[in-house]
């Protein structure tokens, strides 16, 4: 009977050793697909273009709609559907309404009368 209960200890044993082992890996596997996101984020993160702002040159943080230095409105408004678009933009990037050739200022016309 005894070596009856050592085997039975010994077998539960090995198959705790085993779960704790395939929890172990599942677990590793687990920090290294986010380990990789991280990584990939942090490359296209390097890779983007530090923009300044027209007025005083100075860095624009990312999705910013003011400059935090000057208060210079970074983009303008579409008249036809107000979706925010670059200063020097020709068409609405929303709307495709083609914008002025010169004058791009909200609501006024340019020369060719859009």
């Amino acid at each position: 009977m005894k070596e009856f209960i050592d085997s039975f200890f010994n077998d539960i044993s090995i198959v705790a050793c085993a779960v704790a082992l395939v929890f172990a890996v599942v677990q590793l596997i687990s920090i290294v697909q986010k380990l990789s996101i991280i990584s990939d984020l942090l490359k296209t993160n390097f890779k983007k273009e530090v923009k300044t702002c027209d007025n005083c040159s100075y860095a624009i943080l990312p999705n910013s709609k003011f400059c935090y230095h000057c208060g210079n409105e970074l983009f303008l408004h579409c008249p036809n559907c107000q979706a925010n678009m670059p200063k020097d933009a020709i068409y609405c990037p929303s709307c495709k309404r083609r914008m002025w050739l010169t004058g791009n200022v909200n609501g006024k016309q340019g020369k060719n009368g859009d």
